[in-house]
């Protein structure tokens, strides 16, 4: 299979982004769709036995607040809905409505 150049240059913007705002992509890629209130699950599907320790030290990165926005801002993210303002919430914490969506 021939990847895409324009996915390619995606995933390099998201990577380099993560970099400087300090989150690891994976922790990103499993805590982003959460932003969206019709989201209430991410199930991660490891590779391997020790993954599941990644997945959950991922699970514990805390997003930065902004981190959504200035994503938003440098326009790498695939057209649609404009993101939600703010982070996901805590994983553990049920979600009872989210204020975040629409911005």
């Amino acid at each position: 299979m021939k990847r895409s150049d324009k996915i390619v240059d995606r995933v390099r913007q998201l990577d380099a982004f993560c970099q400087e705002m300090n989150v690891p992509i994976g922790a990103a890629a499993l805590q982003f769709p959460l932003t969206h209130p019709a989201i209430a699950t991410v199930l991660p599907g490891p590779k391997s036995v020790g993954e599941p320790y990644g997945i959950l030290d991922w699970w514990q990165v805390k997003l930065p607040e902004t981190f959504v926005t200035k994503l938003a801002e440098r326009k790498v993210l695939a057209p649609g809905p404009p993101p939600p303002k703010g982070p996901p919430p805590c994983p553990a914490t049920p979600r009872t409505s989210s204020p975040r969506w629409p911005p």
